[in-house]
C-alpha cells in the first residue's frame, strides 16, 4: 500500500498491467451496468460475466451471451442463442486473446468486434496481452489520480485518463493492484443516444466483484459438463440465426411516379433518362446505422456492374 502511494498515476498503471502479466491466477465475478435518462424514459440495463484463469492454459470465461471453457487439453464453448450446440475443439498450443476469439461466432457471442456494449472483457487483456495500458492510453492526456474512494470496505486509488472519446477511470485496489472498476467513456454513446433526444445522467461502468490474484482456483472450476442433449461441434452451426424471409413487398411489379435528382456533378436524373435500365436505387443516411452497414456491400455489387451501361446505381443521400 505505501508502495502504490508513492507512485505517480502512469507507474500506478504500469504496476496493476504488469501484475496482472505475471500473474499465477485470476478470479471475478461482475457486471457491466448502463444508465441514463432519455425524457420520461429511465434506462438500467445490466449484464454479468465472470473470469477465471490459471496460467498457462486454463480459462473460463462468461460474457454477454457466451461461455467459453479451456481446461488445458480441450475448448469447450456455448452461446445462448444457440440452444443444444456444444463447441469442442483441441485446447490451443498457447493461450492468446487470439485463440479464445478464433470461432467468428462465438467471438461475436462474447463482445468482439463492437458486439458488445463495453467490448471484450478487459481483464483478458490484461491477462493474456501486454497491450493494455497501450490501447488505453492511445491518443490520452497523462493520466492523473482523482480523490481516493471506497468500494465496499475496500479504498480504491482511482486513475483518470482524459482521451479523445471521453474520460475513462479506473479503481485500482492499491493493497492488491487489482482493477476494481471502469469507468468508460461516453461521448460516442451519448451522440448516438441523442439522435432520439437529449440524454441525461449518462454512466457506464464495470465492477469487477471479487477480484483475485494469485489465489489457489480448484480444478473444479474448469470442469465443464455437456448436456445430455446437446449435440458437440467444432463450428457452431448458425442458420437458426437467419431471419425469416419477408414476404414480397405490395410495391413489387408496380410502375413507380416519376422522380428527379440532382448528382455529384449537377446533372438532372429523372425516370425518362433511366428508361430501359436496370435502376438501384437506395436512400440512406449518415445518422442510419443499417445503411451505413450496407453501403459496403452496395459498393461491391456496384463494382461488379459498373461497366455495364444498362445498369445505374443510385445512392440518395436523405440528409438536411
Amino acid at each position: 500500500n505505501e508502495l502504490a502511494s508513492a507512485l505517480t498515476a502512469p507507474e500506478l498503471i504500469a504496476q496493476m498491467a504488469a501484475m496482472y502479466q505475471s500473474a499465477e491466477s485470476y478470479s471475478d465475478t461482475g457486471s457491466c451496468r448502463l444508465q441514463f435518462s432519455q425524457g420520461s424514459n429511465q434506462v438500467d440495463e445490466s449484464f454479468d460475466f465472470a473470469v477465471v484463469y490459471t496460467k498457462p492454459d486454463k480459462l473460463r470465461l462468461h460474457c454477454y451471451d457466451g461461455i467459453y471453457l479451456c481446461d488445458g487439453e480441450q475448448v469447450f464453448a456455448s452461446i445462448g442463442q444457440l440452444p443444444g450446440q456444444v463447441l469442442k475443439v483441441d485446447a490451443p498450443e498457447e493461450l492468446t486473446l487470439n485463440k479464445v476469439f478464433e470461432e467468428v461466432t462465438l467471438a461475436h457471442a462474447l463482445g468482439a468486434g463492437g458486439a458488445g456494449i463495453v467490448g471484450i472483457a478487459p481483464q483478458l487483456t490484461l491477462l493474456l496481452t501486454d497491450t493494455f495500458v497501450e490501447n488505453i492510453t492511445q491518443e490520452a492526456q497523462e493520466p492523473t489520480f482523482l480523490d481516493d474512494t471506497k468500494i465496499g470496505a475496500d479504498t480504491c486509488r482511482r486513475v483518470r485518463i482524459s482521451r479523445p472519446d471521453g474520460a475513462l477511470i479506473l479503481w485500482i485496489d492499491p493493497q492488491t493492484l487489482a482493477l476494481r472498476r471502469i469507468e468508460y467513456p461516453t461521448d460516442a454513446l451519448r451522440e448516438h443516444l441523442e439522435q432520439q433526444g437529449p440524454v441525461s445522467n449518462l454512466r457506464l461502468t464495470a465492477d469487477f466483484t471479487g477480484a483475485q490474484l494469485n489465489r489457489p482456483i480448484a480444478e473444479t472450476a474448469f470442469q465443464y459438463e455437456v448436456p445430455a442433449d446437446a449435440q458437440i461441434v467444432s463450428v457452431f452451426d448458425t442458420r437458426q440465426l437467419i431471419p425469416e424471409p419477408q414476404p414480397p413487398s405490395d410495391l413489387l411489379g408496380k410502375k413507380i411516379e416519376n422522380f428527379e435528382f440532382l448528382s455529384l456533378d449537377g446533372q438532372r436524373v429523372d425516370l425518362a433518362s433511366l428508361s430501359g435500365k436496370i435502376v438501384v436505387l437506395d436512400f440512406w443516411a449518415t445518422w442510419c446505422g443499417p445503411c451505413l452497414d450496407g453501403l459496403p456491400r452496395l459498393q461491391q455489387v456496384y463494382e461488379q456492374f459498373k461497366d455495364n451501361p444498362d445498369v445505374v446505381f443510385l445512392a440518395v443521400s436523405t440528409d438536411t
